[in-house]
Parts: C-alpha cells; sequence; structure tokens
C-alpha cells in the first residue's frame, strides 16, 4: 500500500464552492439539500450518494462518476489503513 493521500470528497467540493464564491447555504439550497447535509459532506461525516453525485454533475459541471469514484477511493483507503 502506497503513502498517497485521498482526499475526501467533502475537501474537494469545498475547494470547488471557494474556486466559484459560491455560499455554502444556498449551493445547498440549489442542489436540494438541507445546509446541515451539505456541512457534513463537507466534513465527510455524510458520503456521497448517487443522488448527491448527480446534484453536483448537474451544478457543477463535474461528471457524477468523478465524485462517485472520489468515495469508492476514499472508502477504499479508510478501509484499508
Amino acid at each position: 500500500m502506497d503513502d498517497k493521500e485521498v482526499l475526501r470528497p467533502g475537501e474537494i467540493l469545498v475547494y470547488e464552492l471557494d474556486a466559484r464564491a459560491e455560499d455554502p447555504t444556498a449551493f445547498a439550497i440549489k442542489i436540494g439539500m438541507f445546509p446541515s447535509d451539505l456541512i457534513d459532506l463537507l466534513n465527510g461525516k455524510l458520503p456521497v450518494s448517487e443522488r448527491i453525485a448527480q446534484s453536483l454533475e448537474r451544478e457543477l459541471n463535474m461528471p457524477a462518476a468523478f465524485w462517485l469514484e472520489l468515495q469508492a477511493e476514499y472508502d477504499n483507503r479508510l478501509n484499508n489503513k
């Protein structure tokens, strides 16, 4: 096993929202999430589901598969520690 760091999807989403100057509360509402759930996602307490990935794809124009693969890599990394 290598020492390559795998970022949680929420960390990537934080960077994306910052780069786009998106307010997390407004973004959550835009994608049909409760703001508290988005905060949990950003903090790694809520995983990216298929529904969330589809919403992120629609709003950010980033493939749902990207988000789902990030989540799978992160989960795999956690399970192999």
